[in-house]
């Protein structure tokens, strides 16, 4: 009789233990500098305020342009390293003649390189163009479109918020 009370209690003690949840969490942190020993030492753009005109039917802005300067501390030696550009915020908003904000388009501006127009959350791999003091450097020309005002629009304003970062 004390050999089966034994063994119900071990039974017992293992069903017990299979029915319990545990959570074990986990969490990490890349470094990517631990994959690519180069960084970007600037990003700038020149000019880096643009002041729109409108087209001749005044019903949209003209395309405006600007120039996108990438510097990096990579030699022009190492084919290896390239870079990727993405949109991580395109806000614009236009108002009416009393400051209201009306509604607008969340497809009113489009930024483009090299004619490529850039997405939100979209990397678009770009290759280093020119090199300076032995380190490799980007300079392009970037263009902003616009599409029709919309409707009782008296002022408007926006901004790009552009993202890079070295790839392999």
């Amino acid at each position: 009789m004390n050999k089966f009370l034994i063994t119900f209690l071990l039974l017992q003690s293992f069903y017990s233990e299979a029915s319990q949840l545990v959570v074990f969490p986990v969490s990490t942190e890349i470094d990517k500098s631990a994959f690519i020993p180069y960084v970007i030492t600037e990003m700038s753009f020149s000019p880096s305020s643009l002041t729109l005109l409108t087209n001749k039917e005044n019903t949209s802005f003209e395309n405006a342009h600007t120039s996108l300067f990438i510097n990096t501390d990579i030699p022009t030696s190492d084919s290896s390293v390239k870079f990727q550009l993405v949109i991580v915020e395109n806000e614009a908003q236009c108002y009416d003649i009393y400051k209201d904000p009306i509604e607008t388009s969340r497809t009113f501006s489009h930024l483009f390189i090299d004619d490529i127009e850039l997405f939100i959350g979209e990397f678009i791999p770009i290759e280093f163009n020119e090199s300076e003091n032995g380190s490799k450097f980007f300079r392009q020309q970037m263009t902003l479109s616009f599409e029709d005002f919309p409707d009782k629009a008296a002022s408007c304003s926006g901004k790009f918020d552009l993202y890079s970062e070295l790839s392999l």
